[in-house]
């Protein structure tokens, strides 16, 4: 596998970027999350120390060199768990109808704050209502559905896309 040295250092930047300054901002560029975040909208990460994390928030971790932006379904069950030199989490995205494989925590970068939705910045509830459920499993189903919604909703962009560092402060 050739990886591909842009994206190494865009990679290495946005880890650094959460270390350093505690949030970065990012575009979603996938569909397992969705209803909750669709492709293209700008969320806003910000560091959380491990035992801060709930199950229901959205957490992006690191897996083989990708970002990955999941809803946290698991997390350890004890207090000498969540210390242990490697407690594991459990993630699956909105979209997804399996869990991801067990998360390191030491993989994990941050917590979802918001989503940029038009001009304002908006938290993401921690569960998922029932019609996103809903919603989920129909565009699980409907490939068809899924891709006129994704070109609809692409096509409805009212203002350009703007570098990172031109998003307002949240």
């Amino acid at each position: 596998m050739t990886i591909d040295p842009l994206a190494a250092t865009k990679h290495a930047l946005t880890a650094e970027m959460l270390r350093f300054h505690r949030q970065c901002r990012l575009q979603v560029s996938g569909t397992s999350m969705l209803p909750t975040l669709w492709p293209g909208e700008t969320v806003l990460i910000e560091q959380c120390p491990i035992d801060k994390l709930c199950i229901g928030d959205i957490v992006m971790y690191e897996r083989n060199g990708l970002f990955i932006l999941h809803r946290l379904t698991g997390l350890p069950g004890t207090v000498s768990q969540i210390f242990s030199p490697n407690p594991v989490l459990i993630a699956r995205g909105d979209f997804v109808p399996h869990e991801d494989l067990p998360i390191q925590a030491n993989s994990v970068l941050g917590v979802l704050a918001g989503v940029q939705r038009g001009s304002r910045w908006v938290p993401v509830s921690q569960k998922m209502s029932t019609a996103s459920r809903w919603v989920a499993v129909l565009l699980r189903r409907s490939n068809w559905l899924l891709r006129a919604l994704l070109r609809i909703r692409g096509s409805h962009r009212t203002e350009p896309a703007r570098a990172m560092s031109e998003v307002p402060a949240a």
